[in-house]
């Protein structure tokens, strides 16, 4: 039986005294159909969170596995360990994506760069580090904060948020990259920007796609 991007290949339904469970074999297949892997489905009333485990239970699989498939993901990328011994991949807590920019590390420096016969470049840096281990929520971290009218200049490289501010030319000594004391408003006007555009334009659909992702090192790079 084929569903979509999905060959339902065999499924096994065992009752039991005590509990039940579901096996199932699934043929996924990469949007051009030109690849293809094998899924092993195994769920059980015992970690499956909403009691009894039926035939029915296969659906949130395949709807999840369709979606994921349809929004272009990598088929490698797929991680099969989630669905072993359960699928249960919760919604996106918004309290806890608010709780993660709470928990943002700020670092401050003063940096300058030495220009011959002009006045040297000075500018302040801001390092943010300890984002969340998911990178369409650290990407639109990266967008937000490029609206924003308080920055010069931000990237996002090896899970770190760089960011400028403060930028001037100014006739002086060029000083080099020097470690300063947080400002903190400054750190709070971030985090408040980063709460409301990330809250009201997050796409779950895609958050959650990423979250079905295998866990890799994140050293994205963006400009």
């Amino acid at each position: 039986m084929s569903t979509f991007y999905i060959q339902i290949n065999s499924i096994k339904y065992y009752e039991k005294k005590s509990y039940n469970y579901l096996e199932a074999q699934l043929l996924v297949f990469s949007k051009d159909f030109q690849t293809y892997k094998d899924i092993f489905v195994n769920i059980n009333s015992y970690h499956y969170g909403c009691g009894a485990v039926c035939i029915q239970s296969i659906n949130d699989i395949i709807n999840s596995i369709n979606i994921y498939i349809d929004y272009d993901n990598s088929l490698e990328l797929l991680d099969e360990k989630l669905f072993e011994n359960r699928f249960q991949l919760p919604k996106l807590d918004k309290a806890k994506l608010l709780n993660d920019i709470d928990n943002l590390e700020f670092k401050y420096y003063s940096n300058s760069s030495y220009r011959f016969k002009k006045d040297n470049i000075f500018w302040k840096e801001i390092e943010i580090s300890n984002l969340p281990n998911n990178s369409y929520i650290t990407n639109l971290y990266m967008l937000t904060l490029r609206k924003s009218i308080i920055l010069d200049s931000s990237h996002l490289s090896n899970n770190i948020l760089l960011l400028t501010y403060d930028r001037e030319d100014i006739y002086s000594r060029h000083c080099g990259k020097q470690e300063i004391e947080e400002d903190l408003r400054k750190s709070d006007e971030i985090r408040g920007i980063l709460k409301h555009g990330v809250y009201n334009s997050i796409d779950l659909i895609k958050e959650k796609n990423e979250r079905m992702k295998k866990k890799v090192e994140l050293t994205i790079e963006s400009e």
